[in-house]
């Protein structure tokens, strides 16, 4: 079934799993032929400003959907952050084709901001800026974010959806100490005011993360070889996704139970 409201994960202590890392088995991706277009076309009444994350093991997409607040910002965890990566580009993609109304605002930070690119084309009339981390402009853009959300928070200003998107965020460790607080800010508060913060991060990196993930109420993760690492990611017992496609294959949390689902093929 297609899912539309994705859970809160509560805190709960973190413990290691005593399991053995599995073998990478890399195994086929059952919608690789099944376009992200393909998928909209068979589903032509999704509701507005609706981000599809991939597609269920039952052929239907699972959806974000970005007018509910309830699963907070969504955090990304992968052994290879290039299929992270590409989770997000689906979900850009397919909010600026289900979202009609002139009212996105998208800011993509980027490690590699050339695989962005493309996008840049697709936007139409709906403001998309694309930054390298590292840019200086980058820090004021996700300031710039932080002030909306303020004044959305103190009732002085309406507006349309926002969506952060962040492919890795321990990049964000190496900017200005205001812009990683007004960060964390922003991803734990963004969406009940229709602001929201997708992000990806490397399983080996949670520990020195930690501050950002614990924003993210969200959890999805990819191929992780690590018990301890992927139930830090998961802040719950998580599933073994050690057997998972390297770059296509994911889980999430639904209610109490974990939903596999993968990547549309390009």
């Amino acid at each position: 079934m297609a899912v539309q409201n994705l859970p809160q994960i509560k805190g709960k202590t973190i413990r290691p799993l005593n399991f053995q890392v599995a073998p990478v088995v890399e195994i086929a991706n059952p919608f690789a032929t099944l376009s992200l277009e393909e998928i909209l076309q068979r589903h032509p009444y999704l509701p507005e400003s609706t981000a599809v994350l991939g597609v269920c093991e039952d052929g239907l997409p699972i959806l974000l959907d970005l007018t509910d607040p309830n699963p907070g910002s969504v955090l990304v965890g992968s052994t290879h952050i290039e299929g992270s990566t590409r989770l997000l580009q689906t979900a850009l993609l397919s909010t600026l084709i289900c979202t009609t109304a002139n009212d996105l605002n998208i800011l993509v930070v980027s490690r590699d901001p050339s695989a962005w690119q493309p996008f840049q084309a697709l936007a139409g009339q709906h403001i998309l800026e694309i930054l390298p981390v590292f840019d200086r402009a980058s820090g004021p853009a996700i300031l710039r974010f932080s002030r909306i959300l303020d004044q959305r928070m103190n009732g002085r200003t309406r507006g349309g959806i926002h969506l952060l998107l962040v492919d890795d965020i321990d990049y964000l460790n190496r900017v200005d100490f205001d812009v990683q607080i007004n960060f964390q800010w922003f991803a734990k508060e963004g969406a009940r005011h229709r602001m929201w913060t997708l992000a990806a991060i490397q399983p080996e990196k949670v520990e020195q993360n930690d501050p950002f993930i614990g924003a993210f109420r969200t959890r999805i993760l990819g191929y992780v070889n690590d018990p301890f690492h992927s139930t830090w990611l998961a802040n719950t017992r998580p599933p073994d996704t050690g057997s998972f496609h390297p770059t296509q294959q994911f889980c999430v949390r639904i209610q109490r139970n974990w939903m596999n689902f993968w990547l549309p093929g390009r």
